[in-house]
This record gives C-alpha cells, sequence and structure tokens, in this order.
C-alpha cells in the first residue's frame, strides 16, 4: 500500500512534467534587458575577458559575449538589477583600459511622460526604476499614444554620457 502512495505520486509528478515541458511554451521574463557597448581597442578574446571582470566587479549582467570584427561587448542584465546610467558603462570600458564609444540598452517597460518637453520615462516593472530618456519632436507625437503601454525599445548614449539617453527606435 505504502509503495502504491510513493508510486502514485512519482507517476503524477512526471505526467505534470511531461506535460509542462511537452507544450513548447517557454517561461518569458518579465523585462528584458541588454546593453551593447561600442568599445575601441578591443582586438581579441583577452580584452573582452578584461571587460567582463570589470562588468562582475561592479555586478552587472548575468551573461556576456563580444563581436569582436564589431567592437561591441554584450551584456545580458538580470531583469532584478537595476540599469545603470551611460557613465557607469563609460567606466568600465575605461577602467579596463579601452575607448568607450556608447551604449545601446534594448529594454521593455511602460512609458511614463515626464513635466518637460519631449522628456519621458521608462518604468521598468520588475524593479520599478524609471529610466529617464529624450524623443525627438516626430519620436515625441509617437510616444503620446504609447503612454502607459508595455512596449519595447532600443535607449542609446554615445561617449559624451552628459547627454544621457535617448530614444532610438520602437522595436515591435
Amino acid at each position: 500500500m505504502k509503495w502504491n502512495i510513493g508510486f502514485n505520486r512519482l507517476l503524477l509528478a512526471v505526467i505534470l512534467l511531461v506535460g509542462l515541458v511537452g507544450t513548447g511554451q517557454a517561461e518569458v521574463p518579465a523585462s528584458f534587458r541588454t546593453a551593447v557597448v561600442r568599445v575601441d581597442g578591443m582586438v581579441c578574446y583577452f580584452c573582452s575577458m578584461g571587460i567582463e571582470k570589470k562588468c562582475k566587479l561592479k555586478h552587472l549582467g548575468k551573461g556576456y559575449s563580444t563581436d569582436l570584427a564589431k567592437g561591441l561587448f554584450k551584456i545580458q542584465m538580470d531583469p532584478s538589477e537595476k540599469v545603470p546610467p551611460p557613465d557607469h558603462f563609460a567606466e568600465i570600458v575605461k577602467g579596463a583600459g579601452y575607448t568607450y564609444r556608447g551604449v545601446q540598452l534594448e529594454l521593455e517597460g511602460k512609458i511614463v511622460a515626464s513635466n518637460k518637453k519631449n522628456i519621458y520615462g521608462l518604468l521598468l516593472p520588475d524593479t520599478g526604476q524609471i529610466i529617464p530618456f529624450k524623443a525627438s519632436a516626430a519620436q515625441s507625437s509617437r510616444l503620446t499614444p504609447l503612454l502607459h503601454r508595455t512596449t519595447h525599445v532600443q535607449l542609446l548614449a554615445n561617449a559624451d554620457t552628459s547627454q544621457g539617453w535617448q530614444l532610438d527606435k520602437f522595436i515591435h
């Protein structure tokens, strides 16, 4: 009798597991966060490891990849971590001994308005953080209907980090 109860529980667990795996539906993270940093002087795998080490010391990212030919260092950020300002990325690259040329963020969140012209915010669902960004007049007209809706966007920051985040494009 004891064996039957244990076997039945095991059989039920296997059926449930097979049912979940068999659906082919992967869990989608609540928010998507990737940073692609443009770096000059990164010419080998050892170079990218230096930047990766700096990222880990600053507790930034959970996965890293490199495109040496294009000079790109990609950081897959954990949805639970806050997105740092552009100068944080510049510090990491410069601290590893390379030239920082800019960063592109790909994020998903809700667009919120500010009281300043062409300044908006992206509210990240996991952390509650609001990333302020500037938009052109043409982009602002497209942003208005998206207020308080979840949107997938790309934000840019150039080598002059004092400019902050700029809206690059909407990703649908």
